[in-house]
């Protein structure tokens, strides 16, 4: 039994639909991944700008930092703690600038920053002031972003 040409062509064809739409559908996918990829990024920038503009806020943001710190650092230290730990501290941020956002993977990132800070010495009359670079570790847990808390590490390394 011959198979009818004009049924061969209607299978090509279908062939060719198929096959270019699914190379548009993987297009769309990648871009898809690539925009989502760039609004995280966003997102852990939108997190860092927020927790660094309470932390050289003129007035006390402490209160306002805190639930930007990680959960495991939370369940350590309290917000009572978190405030007198951070409260009457001889450096002082004044500034900050974003260098660079590094994802390490899909849950954690390192942010490379420029800050200002204001050194307070004792028997001088005007602070210090200068600009250092850091980098301040990055957590995703539960879906947000949290800044990794580096008093957590040093209270554990006393106990």
């Amino acid at each position: 039994m011959k198979i009818p040409d004009a049924l061969i062509k209607r299978i090509i064809k279908a062939c060719y639909i198929l096959i270019i739409s699914l190379i548009i559908f993987s297009g769309c996918a990648k871009k898809e991944s690539i925009k989502n990829q760039t609004d995280d990024e966003g997102v852990l920038k939108q997190r860092v700008m927020e927790y660094w503009n309470y932390k050289t806020s003129k007035e006390e943001g402490l209160d306002k930092m805190y639930p930007y710190e990680d959960l495991y650092s939370r369940k350590k230290i309290s917000l009572v703690k978190y405030i007198q730990m951070h409260a009457n501290q001889s450096v002082v941020y004044s500034g900050y600038q974003i260098e660079d956002i590094a994802k390490i993977d899909a849950d954690s990132a390192s942010v490379r920053m420029k800050v200002k800070i204001r050194i307070k010495v004792a028997g001088s009359k005007p602070p210090l002031e200068g600009e250092r670079e850091m980098t301040d570790k990055w957590l995703r847990m539960d879906g947000e972003w949290y800044h990794v808390l580096r008093e957590t590490n040093s209270l554990n390394q006393k106990n």
